[in-house]
């Protein structure tokens, strides 16, 4: 035992040194330095968690701490770095159209900026309305898919909608088999509601019972011989082409009619063709047209100005009767003949109410003469003076003469 006692200190001695060492190097646990008493009693921190405090968004940096998990003690504050935005779906700032890219993005749903911006390439499709584009005002051409009917001679009746989904809807003159489109099949479009409008073609001569009953149209371009089909509740624009008569009460009370153009080729309105269309203001009238017949116009209340085409010989009679709004008429020179009471409104009578005519313009002053009845080729002169003077030529138009045929040699 004696002679193994040096050893036995020596490898103490060895122990203690290195356990020493160890704790001076901070590599023993706390617990152990205090136990064997060679620390100085702190907590080292050798074991720590992070703790958010503020999380980050992605315009603010958030916040946190270390916190040891030994003693609980904090050790220290941290920042969060600003985090990405969080993006959302595409949402559409505008659409395409045929000739203007569209825009896209995708926002933050923290800070509701726009982040990702992207133009939507041009569209591929036209938004047609009333046969043209309305973005970049290319006509448009015939529309695909309608359904024809053979006559097995050459022609055809357009017979219904078909696979066609167009609603502005343009009829071709030809058929895709080759057959010239004469007419429209009975309840061909009927109580089709889709279509906004519709233009039909100078070949067609006839339109069958109950063609566009039911149907929204606003907006038509027809023949002349087949205006009354297209008659509804909704329509405001009528285009008429053709050549030929107006037929008689074609558009009779069309509720919502405001604009009426007679093309070149059509010859003569119907009596009553517009009579009572109460919303009815606008009138273009070609140089083809030479008769406006009896009562045409007729109380017709939101009419303000005419203007008489420039070859009309016969305005018939009664033929804007009863419009109370008139307050300017051009009467060309090809004018011959003013039916009875045609520019007369019966609220003339009224003082309260008088009439608003009150300009006149009589292209050709001379030679005109007022009689009491129809074909007699005397009369009572009128002189030049009155229709020179504009107000005058409507006082004689409203009043001394209202109740006559005006002729002019």
């Amino acid at each position: 035992m004696k002679k193994n006692f040096p050893k036995i200190l020596l490898a103490a001695i060895i122990a203690i040194s290195a356990i020493i060492s160890l704790a001076s190097c901070d590599m023993l646990p706390a617990e152990l330095q205090d136990m064997l008493g060679l620390g100085s009693g702190e907590c080292r921190h050798a074991n720590v968690e992070w703790v958010t405090d503020m999380a980050a968004t992605c315009k603010f940096e958030g916040t946190n701490h270390s916190v040891c998990s030994d003693c609980g003690e904090i050790v220290e504050y941290g920042k969060i770095p600003v985090a990405d935005h969080a993006l959302g779906e595409w949402e559409i700032d505008y659409e395409s159209t045929c000739n203007k890219t569209g825009v896209r993005y995708k926002k933050c749903s923290s800070c509701k900026a726009k982040v990702v911006v992207e133009d939507i390439p041009l569209s591929t499709s036209h938004n047609y309305d009333f046969g043209v584009c309305t973005d970049c005002k290319v006509a448009q051409t015939a529309s695909v898919g309608l359904k024809f009917t053979s006559n097995g001679d050459g022609t055809c009746a357009l017979s219904g909608i078909g696979s066609c989904t167009d609603k502005s809807i343009v009829v071709p003159a030809t058929s895709p088999a080759g057959d010239a489109v004469t007419s429209v099949a009975a309840s061909a479009f009927l109580d089709n509601t889709s279509i906004t409008s519709v233009i039909l073609p100078d070949s067609i001569s006839s339109v069958g019972d109950n063609a566009f009953r039911g149907c929204s149209i606003g907006r038509a371009s027809v023949p002349a011989p087949v205006v009354a089909s297209v008659k509804n509740d909704k329509l405001t624009e009528l285009v008429v082409t053709g050549s030929g008569t107006i037929p008689e009460s074609a558009m009779y009370t069309a509720a919502a009619l405001a604009k009426v153009t007679i093309n070149e080729g059509v010859t003569e309105i119907g009596d009553s063709a517009f009579s009572s269309c109460l919303k009815l203001s606008t009138i273009v009238m070609p140089e083809s047209l030479k008769i406006i017949g009896a009562s045409a116009f007729a109380r017709c209340d939101s009419i303000k100005r005419v203007t008489i085409g420039s070859g009309v010989t016969t305005v018939g009679d009664y033929a804007f009767y009863n419009s109370a709004n008139i307050t300017t008429v051009f009467i060309p020179a090809s004018v011959k003949y003013i039916g009875i009471s045609a520019f007369v409104c019966s609220a003339h009578h009224n003082r309260e109410n008088p009439s608003l005519l009150a300009d006149v313009e009589f292209e050709v002053a001379e030679g005109w003469f007022a009689t009491s009845a129809p074909g007699v080729g005397y009369g009572t002169n009128i002189e030049a003076s009155k229709l020179e003077d504009n107000e005058l030529a409507a006082s004689a138009l409203n009043s001394v003469y209202g109740g006559y045929y005006i002729k002019r040699n």
